[in-house]
């Protein structure tokens, strides 16, 4: 009976699993509802003790979220009623879908194979549909074109504009797809994948999401450093790709203002960082707001613009990394809580070039201003502890298990690069994903990478 009860929970799980890059393009509430249903059909896994062979990585993990419970706990002082109090406890969610998806992968009873269909079905379904929309007009549902933003499309998504975002995320397991499960060393497979390469590029060119578009670029070329098979499919579809950006940028003014203008903005910020942070204005009070005095007698004082060097130029993230590197030197240890960013950046006002949001729109400065420098230690040490450990059983597997391996690995760092700008780290969308990623870093045995379904 026991047994039954098992083989159940372990064909819902696979189906879930199977769904989980399905659920990102429905949106946060779908995407609660599988970390949900994952943690209550694998609840039993966390109670085999042979899973806990290595207790430094979950060690690890419960560490970074007691420095992060803590770091609340001191911010709110102990009210255990406080608002900040309950997204602590809500977000505990990830710790427990994190074993049990790593337990799972670990029992061999994980189909990777179920999930990266998924995937390739998901990517290249959207890419496509991105696509007919920028050649056409509207999406194979009706959506116009440019109806939502003049630089972005979202295919099937309609008023949602991050389709890149999601693309790029799981784009590796879709071009990694055929050489993983077909064992044909044709043209063919060669073709195909150059296709898939080429679909991809172009749906998350044409969706405007930069950064999306940057980070892949990096993954391909990341991964055709460790996968020698991989190396001339990437460098034929770079070519290819390279003329369809090319082509693109010549014909397009929206996408040619709108590509140049990251580029101006991603190196103005770069090299303006450093002077903005950290800057002190000791004659400016707190209680204040700067806005206010930037106007005299009903106009904008341009005098005092200049004066304070008020920031008018890019996209607003040099404003976002000061307020937050500000904030963060507050609390440089242990920092302000989970989603402090949103109520402490109140506290900045007062300076010019600094700004509310709801996160800082950068990992690691979050993870900074909400756990301090400890938090972001333990974290970056949870991740080191699972790279290394898998690199150095990389000499044991044979070249499909090296090939997803690495995958996994570039989708990591490709994730958690430090430089780019993204969503919130604590945010339902970004941990579900990076918390899986982990997972599956963590649970990858020899044995299980390719276990067949059960019947």
């Amino acid at each position: 009976m026991l047994k039954k009860i098992n083989n159940f929970n372990d064909k819902i799980l696979n189906l879930l699993y199977f769904i989980f890059p399905a659920v990102f393009l429905i949106g946060n509430g779908a995407i609660n509802l599988t970390v949900l249903f994952i943690i209550l059909f694998g609840i039993i896994n966390i109670f085999e003790k042979s899973h806990y062979d290595d207790k430094k990585v979950v060690y690890t993990l419960v560490a970074f979220f007691l420095v992060l419970g803590f770091s609340t706990f001191l911010e709110i002082s102990g009210d255990l009623k406080n608002e900040q109090f309950f997204k602590f406890i809500k977000y505990l969610r990830f710790l427990l879908f994190f074993l049990i998806t790593s337990f799972f992968i670990k029992s061999g009873k994980f189909i990777f194979k179920y999930f990266i269909i998924s995937s390739t079905i998901c990517v290249t379904f959207l890419s496509l549909d991105i696509i007919f929309q920028f050649l056409n007009g509207y999406d194979l549902f009706g959506y116009e074109a440019y109806k939502n933003s003049e630089y972005h499309l979202s295919g099937f998504l309609g008023t949602e504009l991050n389709a890149g975002g999601f693309i790029q995320k799981f784009s590796l397991f879709t071009i990694v797809f055929l050489p993983l499960f077909f064992e044909d060393k044709s043209n063919k497979n060669y073709v195909v994948t150059i296709i898939l390469i080429m679909i991809i590029f172009s749906g998350i060119l044409y969706s405007g999401n930069r950064m999306p578009l940057v980070m892949f670029i990096f993954s391909l070329l990341f991964i055709s450093i460790f996968i020698k098979h991989l190396r001339l499919k990437i460098f034929i579809s770079f070519l290819f790709c390279a003329f369809i950006f090319s082509a693109t940028f010549k014909t397009q003014e929206n996408i040619r203002n709108y590509y140049t203008s990251f580029y101006q903005n991603a190196s103005y910020v770069l090299k303006k960082i450093n002077y903005y942070a950290f800057k002190e204005y000791p004659e400016l009070k707190e209680g204040t707001y700067f806005e206010d005095k930037l106007w005299k007698n009903g106009k904008i004082d341009y005098e005092r613009m200049s004066n304070y060097e008020v920031e008018v130029f890019g996209s607003g993230h040099l404003t976002i990394y000061s307020t937050a590197l500000d904030l963060w030197s507050d609390e440089p240890v242990i920092g302000s809580g989970i989603k402090s960013f949103r109520k402490k950046c109140q506290d900045k006002l007062h300076l010019p070039n600094r700004i509310c949001e709801s996160h800082p729109h950068n990992y690691y400065l979050e993870i900074l201003t909400d756990t301090g420098i400890i938090g972001l230690f333990v974290f970056l040490f949870f991740v080191i502890i699972l790279v290394r450990e898998n690199i150095l059983k990389i000499k044991s597997l044979n070249n499909k298990e090296k090939l997803l391996l690495f995958t996994i690995i570039t989708i990591l760092i490709t994730e958690i690069f430090p430089i780019k700008s993204s969503g919130s780290f604590f945010s339902t969308y970004n941990s579900s994903y990076l918390f899986f990623i982990l997972a599956m870093l963590n649970g990858i045995k020899k044995h299980s990478l390719f276990k067949k379904a059960p019947k």
